[in-house]
């Protein structure tokens, strides 16, 4: 059964976000103030130091505002890490979160090389195809016997 294999929320400690562009970096600055720890994982070397300098700015504007405190931005700095390697990036991970560009080409690569579940949240016609680049129907989250991919979330 799905449920029994799925992780509960609690359960969760290891976030990776895949891409650190616009959304990736949102999601892994919103991870680590919630108190996860954050692995980025993006191939460009540049686009994990800009996604990191964006947090950094973004939570010392928070500090200045009064949204956390000093000691919140310190800790969700310190429970990020950034990796130029999928694999390593999502080694650890309870969640995977998929951030990355629009490109069949691209997801379907990475869901390869992860082989794991696609994310929820995405309507479009190409998910099915993505989800062929999944081998095992049992990392995939859905009504049973259906093709569809529609959870992140990493089975045990």
């Amino acid at each position: 059964m799905l449920a029994d294999r799925l992780l509960a929320v609690g359960e969760i400690r290891a976030v990776a976000v895949i891409g650190a562009g616009t959304m990736g970096r949102g999601i892994a600055q919103t991870a680590a103030v919630a108190g996860y720890d954050v692995v980025v994982a993006d191939a460009d070397q540049a686009a994990l130091a800009r996604g990191l300098a964006s947090i950094h700015d973004t939570l010392a504007m928070l500090v200045e505002k009064g949204k956390i405190g000093a000691a919140e931005r310190h800790a969700a700095l310190a429970r990020l890490t950034t990796s130029p390697s999928l694999a390593e990036g999502v080694s650890g991970a309870d969640l995977v979160v998929e951030a990355v560009p629009e490109s069949l080409e691209l997801k379907s690569g990475i869901f390869r090389e992860l082989d794991a579940p696609l994310p929820r949240g995405r309507s479009s016609p190409a998910i099915p195809r993505r989800c062929r680049s999944v081998s095992s129907p049992r990392r995939r989250a859905g009504p049973t016997g259906s093709s569809a991919c529609t959870s992140s979330i990493r089975f045990r």
